[in-house]
């Protein structure tokens, strides 16, 4: 029995040892495939952090170029600012001007229609031949509160054309 104590024993021991060269050979290909997903994770952290770096660098740029065009946009917005500003300024100016352009217009036509009022009506037809027919009154003059516009479109009686004109020079 001894004998077949020792053999089941060396059986046993065979059996185990086989058991783990297999276990062994398991881990080992387990180990090696590790390692080469160990390298290629290695390869795309490298990846990810030379991608990060460049986003990083991308980002730099694109805040550099905004702050730029923002500088350059405030720029122009307050030069418009002033320019707005100014056409207020030239407007309102404008206004004014021809606020007593139109006075000194109807002051000119009042001055105007006075003495024609005071002097003494002259028959249409004096020194001209009977048998010419009489000459027609002309249209009426448009209303006096547009004065301006008549003068600038031609239109009105030449005396008060002049007479603003005067007026115009001495508001110089």
């Amino acid at each position: 029995m001894s004998d077949d104590f020792g053999l089941i024993l060396d059986i046993l021991v065979v059996a185990l040892l086989g058991a783990t060269i297999f276990y062994a050979a398991t881990l080992s290909s387990r180990l090696s495939q590790l390692r080469g997903d160990r390298r290629e994770l290695e390869s795309v952290v490298r990846g990810l952090a030379e991608a990060a770096a460049k986003a990083d660098t991308g980002v730099k740029g694109l805040r550099a170029t905004a702050e730029e065009a923002g500088g350059e946009l405030q720029k122009q917005i307050d030069q418009v600012q002033t320019i707005r500003d100014e056409l207020a300024f030239l407007v309102d100016t404008g206004e004014k001007l021809a606020d007593r352009l139109e006075q000194s217009a109807n002051q000119a036509q009042r001055r105007q229609a006075a003495p024609a009022a005071c002097q003494p009506a002259v028959p249409a037809n004096r020194g001209k031949p009977r048998s010419q027919p009489e000459a027609r009154p002309a249209p009426a003059a448009e209303p006096q509160a547009e004065p301006a516009r008549r003068v600038a479109s031609g239109g009105g009686n030449r005396a008060v054309d002049r007479s603003l004109i005067h007026a115009i020079e001495n508001l110089r």
